[in-house]
């Protein structure tokens, strides 16, 4: 592909999810090829016959390009890799196990064209299970189809980290190695946003951000392969994410902080880290620096819980927590 013929391009790093991403690129290839939209995959040394499966598929369809990594360079530098293939004018970076149903390039490029001037797109969609069945919305819809010319308001109103899958983005964003900064917190790939919008505020006086109006990605919450760093990510590498934001961010960035360690520091999040993940003293010492002593205390107090006794607690939660939506259902 020609890369003044490439709107968009789809980057998706992956590793070890084959079933996943078969699932996926059936949906997604169909759309790509009609639409012109490029399709980057970076391997990142999976041992499923991944690397097979994308010689295969490439020879079916011109759209997509990969990378397969020698040894796994980790997840933070695979996502930029994926990223850096990209030749379209925007890119969308989307985890291995999402979704784009049918239609959902279609609605994409089509806001990318209502927009000349675009620099970020933040996707609406849903949260799902392993079964993609909805759960809960991407976007409150006080965003829907709203436009912003200042990052800091966007920032303000979206407030948490986003996820793969949740924007698409101007690819000058990849002219500077800002997301170097961020290496090492699992959300280089989205702290570049930030550093992006800022530098053409500065550069033009205001920058062209859209809130996409209609729901077009499923994002699943499911078990994921950097589930052995899980509390090191949740704890320690999210709100450290946020504090490495641009200076121009600070009054937001030091609420959304406060905001975050609030929300996980709740004792519904700290019995269920306790029970899935061992949740330790050692590991509150090494992970909460930016917690309050308060939320701290409380950790360490969960702590002295037995991990079966946290695991019943947390089982019986989510018993009752299915029995109330089942009921809620039927009414």
């Amino acid at each position: 592909m020609s890369s003044n013929l490439v709107t968009l391009s789809i980057c998706i790093p992956t590793f070890n999810r084959l079933v996943y991403l078969k699932e996926m690129l059936e949906i997604l290839l169909p759309q790509a090829e009609a639409l012109g939209v490029e399709i980057c995959v970076s391997d990142n040394g999976s041992t499923d016959g991944t690397a097979q499966y994308l010689i295969d598929v490439s020879q079916c369809y011109g759209c997509v390009k990969f990378h397969v990594n020698e040894t796994n360079i980790g997840m933070d530098l695979n996502i930029i890799r994926a990223m850096q293939m990209a030749e379209g004018k925007y890119i969308l970076p989307i985890g291995d196990d999402e979704v784009l149903p049918d239609h959902s390039l279609a609605t994409i490029i089509k806001t990318i064209d209502d927009y000349p001037d675009l620099d970020a797109l933040f996707l609406d969609g849903w949260y799902t299970n392993a079964e993609l069945i909805k759960t809960k919305k991407l976007l409150p819809d006080s965003l829907n189809g709203r436009f912003f010319s200042d990052p800091i308001k966007v920032l303000d109103e979206l407030r948490t980290p986003q996820a793969l899958g949740c924007f698409v983005i101007n690819k000058d964003c990849l002219s500077s190695d800002w997301y170097k900064k961020y290496l090492g917190t699992y959300h280089a790939f989205c702290g570049i946003i930030w550093d992006y919008l800022i530098f053409k505020h500065k550069k033009d006086g205001q920058c062209s951000v859209v809130c996409l109006s209609v729901p077009v990605v499923l994002l699943r919450i499911i078990e994921k392969t950097w589930k052995t760093e899980f509390l090191k990510i949740m704890l320690h590498d999210v709100p450290t994410f946020i504090s490495i934001l641009p200076n121009e961010y600070t009054e937001i960035k030091n609420k959304i902080i406060k905001k975050y360690c609030n929300e996980r520091s709740k004792l519904f999040f700290l019995v269920g880290y306790r029970s899935k993940y061992g949740l330790s003293n050692s590991m509150i010492e090494k992970y909460m620096k930016h917690f309050s002593e308060f939320q701290i205390v409380k950790a360490r107090l969960v702590c002295l819980l037995p991990i079966w006794l946290a695991t019943l607690i947390q089982d019986t939660k989510q018993f009752i927590k299915s029995l109330f939506f089942a009921s809620k259902s039927t009414i």
